[in-house]
């Protein structure tokens, strides 16, 4: 793992590289949770004044992926990689209350399920995404019952 200031110059040195939308995808990411395409395009509309297809916005997705700053959470949209290492598998923990989805490294646990599979099922890539509740919405709820 890397230290905060150090994945704070990694995700900057990997952003220089990078287009314009790429860069303000990346913003619009760190300041949601998980965004669908046509979100992220009405956003960056905004932002730029109309000038920007929904064709920009993929290709940016795209190259915010190639360089390890985004992944694309499986029926929730794109998210901005909170690790910050190159090689990572990732585990996202997705509310169904508020639609935050936190990020953990799941190399490890992807090894394990991958050996206790043997050959029955091959995955070259894995991503494992776990919905539920998180620990601020359960909060709300005890609290909102509490006070009923």
């Amino acid at each position: 793992m890397y230290a905060r200031d150090e994945v704070h110059t990694l995700e900057q040195a990997r952003l220089a590289g990078l287009g314009r939308a790429s860069r303000d995808l990346y913003q619009l990411l760190s300041a949601t949770n998980a965004a669908q395409p046509a979100d992220l395009l009405r956003r960056l509309q905004c932002k730029r004044g109309g000038e920007v297809t929904l064709s920009t916005v993929h290709h940016g997705l795209l190259a915010l992926m190639r360089a390890g700053l985004a992944h694309r959470v499986a029926h929730h949209g794109y998210v901005r990689c909170a690790l910050g290492e190159a090689a990572h598998t990732p585990a996202f923990l997705v509310c169904e209350a508020c639609g935050a989805a936190g990020e953990h490294d799941a190399s490890g646990d992807i090894a394990r399920l991958r050996a206790v599979l043997g050959r029955r099922f091959v995955s070259p890539g894995a991503e494992l995404v776990l919905s539920g509740i998180c620990a601020r919405c359960q909060g709300e709820r005890v609290s909102h019952l509490e006070a009923g």
